[in-house]
């Protein structure tokens, strides 16, 4: 059937349609508005639902149209220069996801050494660790500052332990177990919750130790930690959880489990060196330009602040008539 008729649309039930007069309002302006506006309910409180009733009566700062045209303007540059970077990130996560497969499978060599790769099985080449020499930690043990860090799954970050958020333990927990004392450099991954996710240890200024649902992993003088780290963060590993859970949903990662996980590794420790560094210099890359990311977004966020309130105003000229 040919359509012959106006273009048209359903607007679902959740969504406020504006109907502007644009020789008064720019709707780019007022969506920056809207899009920055702290909407409260009655004596001030946050709202959990927005009636037509309380967009009508909401005053907002409204200056001549052309200046809300180059505020409006200003504003896009940043969301266009933040579309820029999420578009290049994308990419680079690419390169490098696509990288880490080709090097830790040894489809692409990194160097001119021919020394032969070796296929190892986890139980003989690495020892798990986990917190079982004491169950009974309570709440009250969980301390805002103290003798150890407490390091749990909640504080993974983008392949490392953040501690922006961690909680700490006494100098007599910390001891009770000497084999889940973590040092720099160790590989950490999830057992429990959400299974596999991989962390490496940044540099420590105290003690650290494991919360439950962490293993530690620490391999013999065969293998470099950081290579294992790569190696757990690649499709090799989650191929070998998602085989363990055979379309379920595991919640738990035993030891017995991990005996069964085996891997190819360069035999040469200095080509598992320079794989780890070339894949941690495309992740550096990544990190710049989310850092990069960080920095462009509070500059809109400061902007939208000063030049939708009119706290700053843009030298404009008058539109001619």
């Amino acid at each position: 059937m040919e359509y012959k008729g106006e273009p048209s649309y359903f607007q679902d039930s959740n969504i406020v349609w504006l109907d502007t007069d644009e020789s008064l309002v720019d709707n780019k302006f007022l969506m920056y508005v809207f899009d920055s506006f702290p909407w409260k309910g009655m004596e001030g409180t946050t709202i959990n639902r927005l009636y037509n009733d309380l967009i009508l009566s909401t005053e907002i700062l409204l200056p001549p149209l052309h200046e809300q045209r180059v505020i409006a303007g200003v504003l896009s540059g940043f969301d266009e220069h933040l579309a820029n970077l999420d578009e290049l990130i994308v990419k680079k996560k690419a390169i490098r996801d696509g990288a880490l497969d080709q090097l830790i499978t040894g489809d692409t060599r990194i160097s001119d050494s021919r020394d032969p790769w070796v296929q190892i099985s986890f139980g003989d080449s690495i020892t798990p660790k986990a917190r079982i020499g004491w169950q009974g930690l309570k709440a009250e043990e969980y301390l805002p500052m103290g003798y150890s860090y407490l390091i749990g799954g909640t504080d993974f970050r983008s392949g490392t332990i953040s501690l922006d958020k961690i909680s700490f333990v006494d100098r007599e927990r910390f001891e009770l177990d000497p084999f889940i004392q973590v040092e720099s450099g160790d590989v950490l991954v999830t057992k429990d919750g959400t299974i596999g996710k991989v962390a490496l240890v940044p540099e420590l200024d105290k003690p650290a130790t494991l919360n439950s649902g962490v293993f530690v992993f620490r391999p013999n003088e065969n293998l470099r930690r950081d290579y294992l780290y790569w190696v757990l963060s690649s499709s090799v590993f989650t191929d070998f959880i998602e085989a363990l859970s055979a379309g379920s949903t595991i919640k738990h990662l035993y030891q017995k489990d991990l005996k069964e996980f085996s891997f190819k590794i360069p035999s040469s420790l200095t080509e598992q060196r320079m794989i780890a560094e070339s894949l941690f210099s495309m992740d550096e890359e990544i990190s710049v330009l989310k850092a990069e990311r960080s920095k462009i977004e509070a500059l809109k966020l400061g902007a939208m602040d000063d030049l939708l309130t009119g706290r700053v105003r843009l030298p404009v000229e008058e539109e001619a008539a």
